[in-house]
């Protein structure tokens, strides 16, 4: 196949919205390589809400199907199939997957259709209570033998889905922007980065940040946690108990998390579980010290075992703070340009177009 053809080829790309997060700003890093290697690309959103439109690629062709809750999109997408027939449409999250599946096979569209996992199915007990989400982890991992294929973004992903059998590691494209802008804050300060949810386990992270402050009462330290979500009230909350209150900061959702990443003594990934935390990854672009906690998946694959960061066990209070103090009283980590050669974003759009538009 030569370049020319296969730069005219098109690619469609399934998702609820573009509303913050680590798997719509995977979509955008990825679209926007997949337009930069001459790829025609169509964005199809559930709903058009959205905090990144303006990171876009002006030549990405976006389309909002208008729909307040994505099962509601089976119609629509399904006529969307049917009128452009590109030739591949990448689903990103489980219950989109479901969506698109049905959509394909009620409207007869004879392209290939492709599911992005981006999370574990090892969830700790204490989430395995949601039933709803038991049960669409479930249907979608039966409906994931049926189509071309899965991409995990991490070999744990990958090793959840071993009953599949079409299942391809691609890890997520991390695009750091040439801008080297720093966050101006009046004192040193650690940072998360995520929504405000139980996944992310940021009450852990405020109860880490509260021990070392015990040990640095003397040094100003604050914390900031970028992000939206429904935890945000808890967390206020947790953060007058813990006696930090005016030490924490919750600023929301930034879609530039670099600057802050350039600025941090320390970033912190306190997560119970994930998939391939781009924000890690992120925070060792801006050379940022890194501890994170050793969940499924993502973590240890991108430290190397520990070697580029350090790893503590999920829920390890005590060791999250010591490892937090250890980086405070070491110098900023200098990481080798080499580590991020595998998320470059080039280099995962051509393994995603050679995945798209070759496989038959």
């Amino acid at each position: 196949m030569n370049e020319s053809t296969d730069g005219n080829r098109s690619i469609a790309i399934f998702l609820p919205s573009l509303s913050g997060g680590g798997a719509q700003r995977v979509v955008i890093d990825l679209a926007n390589a997949l337009i930069t290697l001459g790829h025609p690309v169509n964005l199809i959103l559930a709903n058009g809400t959205n905090h990144y439109t303006e990171l876009l690629d002006p030549s990405i062709k976006l389309h909002d199907l208008k729909v307040k809750r994505i099962r509601n999109a089976v119609r629509p997408l399904g006529r969307w199939l049917s009128d452009h027939k590109p030739e591949s449409l990448l689903v990103v999250q489980r219950h989109a997957a479901i969506v698109a599946t049905i959509a394909q096979w009620s409207s007869g569209w004879k392209g290939k259709l492709f599911a992005r996992e981006t999370n574990t199915y090892c969830y700790p007990p204490e989430i395995q209570r949601h039933l709803t989400d038991k049960l669409i982890a479930l249907i979608a991992q039966r409906l994931y033998l049926k189509i071309a294929g899965v991409i995990a973004p991490s070999r744990g992903i990958a090793d959840d889905l071993s009953k599949c059998d079409n299942v391809h590691v691609i890890p997520n494209p991390v695009y750091v922007p040439s801008s080297k802008t720093i966050f101006k804050h009046p004192r040193p300060f650690l940072l998360g980065v995520g929504r405000l949810c139980e996944q992310k386990r940021f009450s852990d992270l405020l109860r880490a940040f509260a021990l070392v402050v015990k040990d640095f009462n003397s040094t100003p330290l604050d914390l900031i946690i970028l992000g939206e979500g429904e935890e945000r009230d808890s967390l206020h909350r947790l953060a007058i108990d813990l006696n930090i209150y005016d030490r924490v900061i919750l600023p929301g959702f930034d879609p530039n998390p670099f600057q802050y990443m350039r600025a941090a003594k320390v970033f912190v990934l306190s997560s119970a579980w994930e998939g391939l935390p781009n924000a890690l990854i992120q925070a060792i672009a801006c050379n940022c010290p890194v501890v994170a906690t050793d969940c499924k998946h993502g973590p240890r694959e991108i430290l190397l075992d520990g070697k580029w960061g350090n790893l503590v066990q999920v829920g390890d209070i005590d060791s999250m703070a010591k490892s937090i103090k250890l980086c405070l009283k070491q110098d900023r980590q200098i990481y080798p340009s080499n580590v991020l050669d595998r998320y470059n974003p080039t280099v995962i759009a051509k393994a995603y177009s050679k995945l798209l538009l070759e496989i038959r």
